[in-house]
C-alpha cells in the first residue's frame, strides 16, 4: 500500500505512479479487446471524485470561463491529451450533428482546410467594422476546429487568452500540437465541450468568435444569447457564414456550365467525368441548404455537415433578439468573385482553374464581369456579422 500522505507531499512521485497505472491499464484494455469504450472500461480503474486529473501540467484556468466542473481528457484518451479539458461525462454524452470528417477524418479535415491567414484578414476586416481597439482581449473561440480562427488571434493579439472549444477532441488535439510548435507562449485553453449547453459566466469575454460554425447548427438563435451573454459590456461576436444570395447564382452558373458541356461533342473539350460528378454534388448541396427554409426541406437538413445557406433577415433577427443593437454585415469577397471561389473549390478535386476547358474559363469570366458592371452589392457568398453588445 502506498501513502496518501506522501503522494500529496510528493506530486512527482504521484505522477509517476499514476502514469504507470495509466499504461498498465491502457496495455490491459488493448490485451482484452472487450466490446465496450475506452471511457467506460478507464472509469472501472480511476477514481472519478477527482475533477482535474495529475497528468502534466494542468491548469484549472478553464474554470475562470465556466461554470461547469471539469476534467483532463489524458485520464481516458491517453497523454496526448493532456491539457485538452472536457465536462465531467463529456464521453459518455451524444454528440449530435458532428460527422465523420470532425472526428475519425480530423487530420484530413485539418489539411483540406487549415489557413489562418485567411482568418486573419476576415477577423481584422471585422474588428476594422468597430470603433474599440482590444489589446489584451479574452475571447472565446466556438467550434474552433484545428485552430484558424486560434492561431490568426494569437497573431493579431499577441497577449490576448483564448478559450478554445470544438465538439470534437481530435479537431482540439491537433489545434494543440498547432500551438506547441507555433506558437508556445499563446494563453489558449483547449475545452472539449458543446459551447450552447455548458454554462459561461456571463460577461467574461471581449469577444466571441464563430467561424463557420452557424451553418452546421440547426437552431442558430441559441448561439447569439450564448454569445450576448458571455461577452462584457462593449464587448463583440463575430461570425463567418456562407449567403444564399451568392450561392444561388453560383448554383446557376454550375447548371451552366453543365448545359453547354452535354453540347459539346469534341471529347477533349469536355469536362471530364470526376469535375462533373463534382459540380453536381455541389448544385445538389446548394439547392438542398437554400431550400433548408420550407418546412418540408428542414427536416431533411439534420444529417447534413453544411446545413445553412444564410439569408440577412435570418442572420439579423437572430442576433437582434438576442439583444444585440449594434450589428453590421461586411461581404469578405469583392467582385469578381466567382472564378476565386470555383479555384477554392476545384482543390478537393484535385484541379486547377486554369486547366479547365477555355469555354469554362470564358463562362466564369462573363459572371464576373456582370458582377462588376452591375455592382451587385446585395449578392453575398459569404459574410463577416459583427455584432457589438
Amino acid at each position: 500500500m502506498r501513502s496518501d500522505d506522501n503522494l500529496r507531499a510528493n506530486p512527482d512521485a504521484r505522477l509517476a505512479i499514476e502514469s504507470k497505472e495509466f499504461d498498465q491499464v491502457n496495455q490491459h484494455f488493448l490485451a482484452v479487446k472487450e466490446h465496450e469504450t475506452r471511457y467506460q472500461y478507464f472509469t472501472k480503474h480511476f477514481n472519478q471524485e477527482q475533477k482535474i486529473t495529475h497528468y502534466g501540467n494542468c491548469t484549472t484556468a478553464p474554470l475562470n470561463f465556466i461554470n461547469t466542473p471539469i476534467e483532463s481528457l489524458s485520464k481516458y484518451l491517453g497523454y496526448e491529451y493532456n491539457d485538452i479539458y472536457a465536462p465531467l461525462n463529456f464521453l459518455k454524452i451524444e454528440k449530435i450533428g458532428i460527422t465523420s470528417q470532425f472526428l475519425e477524418e480530423s487530420e484530413t479535415y485539418d489539411k483540406m482546410y487549415f489557413s489562418n491567414e485567411w482568418s486573419k484578414y476576415i477577423i481584422q476586416l471585422a474588428l476594422n467594422k468597430l470603433d474599440v481597439q482590444y489589446i489584451t482581449p479574452t475571447i472565446f473561440d466556438l467550434g474552433c476546429g484545428s485552430g484558424n480562427s486560434i492561431f490568426a488571434c494569437c497573431e493579431l493579439f499577441p497577449e490576448c487568452t483564448i478559450l478554445a472549444t470544438d465538439l470534437s477532441y481530435n479537431l482540439l488535439k491537433i489545434a494543440m500540437n498547432h500551438k506547441k510548435k507555433n506558437y508556445p507562449s499563446s494563453q489558449v485553453y483547449f475545452v472539449a465541450m458543446d459551447g450552447l449547453n455548458v454554462s459561461l459566466i456571463p460577461s467574461s469575454f471581449d469577444i466571441f468568435i464563430g467561424q463557420s460554425i452557424l451553418h452546421h447548427l440547426i437552431d442558430i438563435t441559441t448561439v447569439f444569447h450564448v454569445a450576448y451573454s458571455s461577452i462584457k459590456p462593449n464587448g463583440c461576436a463575430i461570425f463567418f457564414e456562407p449567403m444564399l444570395s451568392g450561392f444561388v447564382v453560383m448554383t446557376s452558373l454550375f447548371r451552366t456550365l453543365l448545359k453547354i458541356n452535354g453540347s459539346i461533342y469534341n471529347e477533349s473539350e469536355k469536362l471530364n467525368e470526376k469535375i462533373v460528378t463534382f459540380i453536381n454534388a455541389l448544385i445538389n448541396d446548394y439547392t438542398l441548404r437554400g431550400n433548408a427554409y420550407s418546412k418540408m426541406e428542414h427536416s431533411r437538413i439534420t444529417d447534413l455537415d453544411d446545413k445553412w445557406l444564410f439569408t440577412l433577415e435570418h442572420l439579423r433577427t437572430a442576433a437582434t433578439d438576442a439583444g444585440f443593437k449594434n450589428i453590421e454585415i461586411v461581404s469578405l469577397f469583392n467582385p469578381p468573385r466567382y472564378k476565386s471561389q470555383i479555384s477554392g473549390l476545384l482543390r478537393f478535386v484535385e484541379v486547377n482553374f486554369n486547366e479547365l476547358p477555355h469555354w469554362v474559363k470564358e463562362i466564369v469570366n462573363i459572371f464576373d464581369e456582370s458582377d462588376i458592371s452591375c455592382n451587385k452589392n446585395d449578392i453575398f457568398m459569404e459574410v463577416g456579422i459583427i455584432c457589438k453588445k
